[in-house]
């Protein structure tokens, strides 16, 4: 569908609103002229007609008694019988009427012509009829005859005033107007004094009129549309097609704007085109402005990105995923695993043989997330490593691990862990916790959570008691041959669906469900688990989980791997 133009628009209401205002002058000049020429050619008939009524009262009266008699009817019956006019003529004769009849036509005759040639004639109205009693413009016989009755006059009573009416009869269009003429002596109405006038003259001149109107105005539209065309096209469509054009072409650009890219027009005007200009100006020096400032933010950004992707692969670096250095343990089946919810994570594990019989294992959660947090966790596994490698205690470990974190800790950041030392030999599992969640252990096929007796504080807190009490205590459990262990961090639990949380009790349906105890197939199904209870929704936390299976030494003696 082809659109029209603002040119092709403005064009078109300028040539509406001209032809209306141009009718409008047409009608009100045309409504004007013909009120103007009624209202003279009313009065000219008023006046005629109160001229006539002010001769001939008592002839009018004495006619009128005459013709009002069955004699006179008798004669004019015979006279129009035979279209004679004589009978009558010799019947006004024989009643000293006749005489003063033709005076009354002479008078009359020239008060038409002092009126403009019109028809002047005495009529009388009496039981709904009205009856001519002298017309200058017809002969005797019309004497007596009674006038059509005409719409425009139905209203009237006998005898009654009739105002100037234009109305169309047989011989055109006419103005007649009514005068009652009275006795001089008695006041009483004697007839109607009656003036006709053509109006097919003014009917014409009102249509000449009307045509050299229309013939004016349309000349003067046509000159206005022209010159109206012209000033819009000069002083509004060119300007907005430059506009439209500059920014059409602004917009198509693909690489970052600079300065040379900004529209410069010709446009200096203070009406509504120029503001427009200045704030296509204003808006493009904004968008370089603002693509420069993105352009160094974006490089910015990317540069972040790459730094915190290194941060990342430095980060996952650091975690354990050789898992060859255990190829002669058979003792034990270890795998562990973490998901972070950003670029960097706050959650961190660690295993290493402290000797050939001791295995340290740590699950860790910082608060906080993002580079901050992934600093804070290399420097709490750093030192929780250093201070395992030193043959200490898990208790031990965390505390002197916390004195150490404080000292360095001006973000009061903390760090919730677990930190177990299992002596492969004899299963023995001693483990100190530090504000951390609680592990599960699967024995004889059933999964339980393990018992805390004491928890400690998370590491970065403060670094003493204030009642001198120890801050980490410890637990010991000895593992049976065939024994699952399985500790994570809060992002399993607190793994959300709708304001559901997956929690404890969904942990342990999953490690229920598991379909093996083999660590790496369980902490794959247990995740599988969570995903398809979170659904859609956005990874909130990281995830971290660590799961060992505890073969015992007949496994290690016999070299074979239970599972």
């Amino acid at each position: 569908m082809n659109k029209l133009s603002l040119r092709t628009k403005l064009n078109i209401w300028i040539v509406l609103v001209i032809l209306a205002v141009s009718l409008a002058l047409i009608f009100t000049g045309y409504r004007a002229y013909c009120r103007k020429i009624d209202a003279f050619l009313f009065e000219r008939c008023e006046e005629a007609a109160i001229a006539v009524s002010d001769n001939g009262s008592r002839l009018t009266k004495h006619l009128w008694e005459a013709i009002n008699t069955d004699e006179f009817r008798q004669v004019r019956q015979r006279a129009v019988a035979e279209n004679d006019e004589e009978i009558i003529r010799e019947w006004l004769q024989l009643h000293d009427l006749y005489d003063r009849y033709e005076k009354l036509v002479e008078s009359y005759n020239e008060a038409r012509k002092a009126f403009g040639e019109a028809d002047l004639y005495i009529q009388y109205c009496q039981n709904g009829n009205t009856y001519t009693l002298v017309d200058p413009q017809e002969n005797l016989l019309c004497i007596g005859a009674v006038d059509e009755k005409l719409p425009e006059f139905a209203g009237y009573a006998d005898n009654e005033r009739i105002p100037p009416t234009v109305y169309h009869s047989k011989e055109g269009w006419l103005c007649t107007a009514c005068e009652p003429i009275k006795d001089n002596s008695t006041g009483k109405v004697v007839g109607l004094a009656c003036v006709d006038m053509d109006m097919n003259d003014m009917i014409r001149q009102r249509h000449w009129f009307l045509v050299n109107c229309a013939i004016f105005v349309l000349i003067e539209m046509a000159v206005s549309i022209m010159i109206s065309m012209l000033l819009v096209g000069r002083f509004v469509t060119r300007p907005m097609k430059q506009l439209a054009e500059a920014a059409r072409e602004f917009g198509s650009i693909s690489t970052a704007y600079t300065q040379d890219d900004v529209m410069q027009l010709p446009i200096r005007s203070s009406d509504e085109i120029g503001d427009l200009y200045r704030a296509f100006l204003s808006m493009q020096n904004h968008i370089v402005d603002n693509t420069q400032k993105l352009t160094t933010i974006t490089a910015q950004q990317e540069r972040i990105d790459t730094e915190l992707r290194m941060a990342a692969e430095i980060q996952s670096a650091m975690l354990p995923s050789d898992y060859s250095v255990f190829a002669g343990k058979k003792e034990f089946d270890l795998f562990a695993c973490m998901d972070p919810a950003r670029e960097t994570a706050g959650d961190f594990y660690d295993f290493f043989l402290a000797d050939d019989d001791h295995l340290v294992l740590t699950m860790a959660d910082v608060s906080g997330k993002g580079l901050p947090a992934a600093l804070f966790t290399a420097l709490c596994k750093i030192i929780l490593s250093q201070q395992a490698k030193m043959g200490k205690s898990p208790a031990r470990i965390l505390n002197d691990a916390n004195i150490e974190i404080c000292e360095n800790n001006r973000q009061q950041m903390f760090v919730t862990v677990w930190l177990g030392i299992l002596e492969i030999s004899t299963g023995i599992l001693c483990f100190a916790d530090a504000g951390h969640e609680k592990p599960l252990l699967k024995r004889n096929g059933k999964w339980e959570f393990t018992k805390k007796e004491q928890s400690g504080i998370p590491l970065g807190l403060f670094s003493d008691s204030p009642d001198g009490a120890e801050l980490f205590s410890e637990q010991t459990i000895r593992l049976q041959a065939g024994d699952v262990f399985f500790q994570y961090t809060d992002g399993v639990t607190e793994a959300m669906h709708e304001k559901q949380l997956f929690g404890e009790a969904g942990l342990l349906t999953a490690a229920a469900g598991a379909p093996s105890s083999n660590p790496k197939e369980l902490l794959g199904y247990i995740r599988q688990q969570i995903d398809g209870f979170v659904g859609k929704e956005p990874q909130f936390d990281d995830i971290t989980m660590m799961g060992l299976r505890y073969n015992g030494i007949s496994a290690a003696e016999d070299g074979s791997d239970q599972i």
